[in-house]
């Protein structure tokens, strides 16, 4: 696309060319809107709190830093000009999402978002905005845990020159956990910068809140209030239903799975996600803040030029995650990331940073071993070679080759071993303690227990909720089950390639060792034989992986689970059985099986067909590893570095 969305456009206060809602739209009949005595009391209360919100501010004054006008959101769909479209029934499907748009438009303006439109090239760019007072009431309606003014944690650690000193030189992150609780906007004074509508919300957050108000928006209610929600009349429900039977055919994985008899207007939302499943935007993201940094400016590029102080860097986060961050010799920035992107994109950082700071002893120790075995070796070879002159150059190579086997494989390694496994049950628990503790200052902990329902998920039955006694629809476990089932066997199905793929690259390399090794240099044997099989293994690994990572994302999909924690976990199964079996398979078969089973040779090929090793299977399980550890990066490093 060739709009930037690494820079977002200058913060814009007044209400410059920011509108409300889209194109113009006639409002729904009002016959739709027919409000019970429920409705009536919730439209009541919302109003006074609205009221109570805007007095509040009104009597701060001057107090009040004016709000900026963020985008916290844009949505994006193709300029197309109907007059070009030849087809009839493409140009029918362009309408419909023409229509469906400026519906979608019409239901931003009751929630309360403006909007900016720009095209560039062949793409319009719906730039929205959130105002401050909608935030807020979606906080409260998501029960947001935001950091009370004046009750710092009372969890302090104990300092002493050691720490002051590396907390002086090294540490990043300067934030001051604080106690948090439900937001209230009747308790707007009790929150930490109520006086700054700006900053009150983590950039983080004022996105996953307005997302969270564009995937909650039904285009079933629209001329609705959402406090209007709960009574619909008759013949409103009749269109909604008419306006989706219509579309089924170009819904796939919803509406297909609803029998034609059910109600699908209760079923799911006809919000955002609705609207990219039928095309009406292709995308969608959120901006970087303004920022004195720009990686494009070479002027603000330049370090040198960039203010540094506090007060700038309060309000400025790209900046000081730039000042920060991209430091070598400085911890991550944990908080900062935390308040930027959110806790999710933070944890990924957390759990890379604590693999990486505890990988230096195993690191140290590895080379020690290694430098000890080659010593070793050498020593070894010193011994027992000979001081003919006959040949040295292929016994010089051939020497070369025996001291990097021997140094694999030597009296320290099982100890080597034995470490590893420590090591990694001691990073398990430190990784667990540090989650727990980030968890517990992010208000997070309790994140599982209050997740809300994935936007893709869809019911197929309805039952009462045995809390609210309201309708709750839900997916049958049997049909999940079988669901699941066939997942089940669809992995078990790879698993059997890649073990074919393995038994393939044995029986070349056994073949390659027995009837070409023979006539050929130790050292284009050793090529032939062990790093092209390797490298064979290597390839694939790699495509069969890519084939099951896009399966196994079909497949979980496909399972409908109502969660994004549950979506997640399972989608972790699937990849993580996978991934162990194909990555780990052949140097299993090495370690474990090679020269043990095959006296009769490999699959019958005859005894001189054995698979076995000469002396020690260790040096073709490093070389293994070793190729799998350079292989395995190189379509990333393709892709991020040299592709662009």
């Amino acid at each position: 696309m060739a709009h930037k969305n690494h820079v977002s456009p200058l913060r814009e206060k007044g209400n410059t060319d920011l509108e409300f809602g889209g194109p113009k739209v006639s409002r729904p009949d009002s016959s739709l809107n027919r409000p019970g005595k429920k409705s009536e009391i919730i439209i009541k209360e919302q109003k006074e709190k609205a009221e109570k919100f805007e007095a509040f501010y009104k009597k701060l004054g001057n107090q009040v830093i004016p709000e900026d006008k963020r985008i916290d959101y844009v949505l994006v769909y193709p300029k197309v000009n109907l007059k070009e479209i030849e087809d009839e029934d493409d140009r029918k499907e362009v309408e419909r999402q023409i229509e469906l748009r400026e519906k979608f438009e019409f239901a931003m303006h009751e929630e309360g978002l403006m909007k900016q439109k720009i095209e560039i090239d062949n793409y319009v760019y719906t730039k929205l905005h959130c105002p401050f007072r909608r935030l807020c009431e979606e906080a409260e309606a998501v029960s947001l845990e935001m950091p009370l003014l004046g009750c710092e944690s009372e969890h302090k650690e104990e300092t002493n020159r050691c720490t002051d000193w590396i907390t002086k030189r090294l540490v990043t992150d300067n934030e001051v956990d604080m106690v948090s609780a439900p937001f209230r906007m009747e308790r707007m004074h009790l929150y930490v910068n109520f006086n700054d509508p700006t900053n009150f919300f983590r950039p983080s957050l004022r996105s996953l809140l307005v997302e969270h108000i564009l995937i909650n928006i039904d285009l079933r209610y629209v001329g609705m209030k959402a406090a209007s929600k709960f009574q619909r009349s008759e013949d409103a429900q009749q269109e909604i239903l008419d306006l989706l039977r219509t579309s089924s055919n170009s819904v796939g994985n919803c509406w297909g799975c609803i029998k034609e008899e059910t109600e699908l207007g209760d079923m799911q939302k006809v919000g955002l996600d609705y609207m990219r499943m039928e095309g009406v935007y292709t995308d969608r993201f959120t901006l970087h803040e303004e920022s004195h940094y720009d990686p494009d400016d070479k002027e603000k590029s330049k370090i040198e030029n960039l203010p540094t102080d506090l007060e700038t860097l309060k309000t400025d986060p790209r900046l000081d995650m730039q000042l920060t961050w991209t430091k070598i010799y400085k911890f991550q920035p944990l908080w900062k990331i935390r308040n930027y992107f959110g806790e999710k994109i933070a944890f990924y950082f957390a759990w890379s940073g604590t693999l990486v700071t505890t990988l230096w002893a195993p690191m140290i120790f590895g080379i020690a071993v290694f430098i000890y075995g080659l010593v070793e070796s050498i020593k070894e070879t010193n011994k027992t070679s000979t001081t003919t002159s006959t040949s040295s150059s292929n016994s010089t190579i051939a020497d070369l080759f025996k001291n990097i086997k021997g140094s694999f494989d030597n009296d320290v390694t099982p100890f080597f071993a034995m470490f590893i496994s420590i090591w990694g049950t001691l990073f398990l628990e430190i990784w667990k303690r540090k989650q727990a503790e980030l968890a517990y200052q992010w208000d997070v902990e309790q994140f599982e227990e209050t997740e809300p329902d994935r936007p893709e998920f869809y019911g197929t039955k309805v039952r009462k909720d045995p809390v609210t006694y309201e309708n709750d629809w839900y997916y049958p476990s049997a049909r999940r089950a079988w669901k699941l089932f066939i997942s089940a066997m669809t992995l078990l199905f790879m698993v059997m390639l890649v073990l074919a793929s393995v038994m393939g690259v044995i029986v070349y390399r056994v073949v390659a060792t027995v009837d070409y090794c023979p006539d050929l240099p130790d050292s284009e044997c050793l090529f032939v034989a062990t790093i092209v099989s390797s490298l064979l293994n290597a390839i694939s690994i790699l495509i069969l992986g890519k084939v099951y990572d896009l399966l196994a994302v079909k497949l979980t999909d496909w399972e409908n689970h109502r969660t994004q924690t549950m979506y997640n976990d399972a989608l972790i199964i699937k990849l993580f059985a996978f991934q162990f079996v194909n990555n780990y398979s052949s140097c299993f078969y090495i370690a474990f099986f090679r020269g043990r089973f095959d006296n009769s040779g490999i699959l019958g090929y005859g005894r001189e067909y054995k698979d076995s090793c000469e002396e020690t299977c260790m040096s073709q399980l490093s070389f293994q590893v070793m190729i799998l550890m350079i292989t395995k990066p190189i379509p990333k490093i393709l892709k991020d570095l040299v592709i662009p």
